[in-house]
């Protein structure tokens, strides 16, 4: 009895993960009352917001070429917002902090190019439950330190072609900043909203990693130790673009020819689509003894190649 019952359970959440109202949804910075709570955050976006902000261009992905992205669809009782996040495990999730804020339930939208299809092959959806939302406890919004999180998912995935994890940096790498290392930023972007249909697909940019000093220059006082930017590298095919949204990954490839996740997109990365302002993003290495701590995901010291 109690197998049928728990059989019953998880078809239920399956059936109700695969609804969603997108005419309800908002990049998570627009779903009220976001800015109640981080008004210094507010203060940026108005300063930031003067930048033009045309419409998303990226390079469209091939299908699972991005097989660790992961959407979210995050429910508060205010609203429901939209982040990404990246598969760091068969049941972990890590994603921006501030896109967990207020957040009791959710879904899990893995091994999607098509997010707002349903129906595409391959796509996958979970239901995610009150309990399954950890924000790293120094995110408080009043800086933009610390501004990471993560989702535990309530079944674990079982890797495919189209749902794949992505590697976490090894110990090794943890005072490393990746200056000057070309990476890869995947995100639905802004499209997503403004183009209200179920073929809006993946997209991603090359970007570079800025040394501190370039970046502190631009983003005078607000960089930390714990946070890297990079900058989109110039493609004349692309002239205005912002493809990642909050929680979106940056992702480098070792010498194993492997990606290794290296970065989190942070609140600034949707204030300006502007190619001459960099992304500030998390660096994932900083936090890997508390993302091992709460996942119990075990970290390579260092890899061998």
């Amino acid at each position: 009895m109690k197998l049928i019952i728990f059989a019953l359970s998880a078809l239920l959440s399956v059936c109700v993960a695969q609804n969603v109202d997108w005419t309800q949804v908002r990049r998570i910075h627009e779903a009220p009352p976001f800015f109640e709570d981080f008004p210094y955050l507010q203060a940026l976006f108005q300063i930031y917001n003067t930048v033009n902000l045309n419409d998303t261009e990226g390079h469209t992905s091939t299908r699972n070429q991005f097989n660790y992205m992961v959407g979210l669809v995050l429910n508060s009782p205010e609203g429901t917002g939209f982040c990404s996040g990246a598969l760091i495990s068969t049941q972990w999730i890590v994603t921006a902090g501030h896109c967990l804020n207020r957040v009791n339930t959710g879904i899990a939208i893995l091994g999607a190019n098509f997010v707002r299809n349903n129906a595409e092959a391959g796509q996958t959806r979970q239901a995610l439950p009150a309990g399954s939302f950890f924000t790293h406890p120094g995110w408080n919004g009043l800086r933009l330190g610390d501004d990471i999180g993560l989702v535990r998912l309530p079944t674990p995935v079982v890797p495919s072609v189209n749902v794949g994890v992505i590697r976490l940096p090894n110990f090794r790498q943890v005072p490393s900043t990746f200056t000057n290392q070309l990476a890869t930023t995947p995100g639905w972007g802004r499209g997503l909203f403004l183009n209200a249909t179920t073929t809006v697909s993946l997209l991603f940019r090359q970007t570079v990693v800025l040394t501190s000093l370039l970046c502190n220059l631009q983003h005078i006082g607000l960089l930390e130790s714990s946070q890297i930017c990079a900058a989109q590298v110039p493609d004349p095919n692309l002239t205005n673009h912002c493809p990642n949204e909050s929680g979106s990954p940056m992702v480098v490839l070792e010498a194993d020819n492997n990606p290794t996740l290296i970065g989190i997109s942070t609140f600034t990365s949707g204030l300006g689509c502007n190619s001459s302002r960099s992304t500030i993003y998390l660096r994932i290495s900083f936090y890997l003894r508390w993302i091992q701590d709460v996942t119990q995901i075990p970290v390579a010291t260092d890899f061998v190649f």
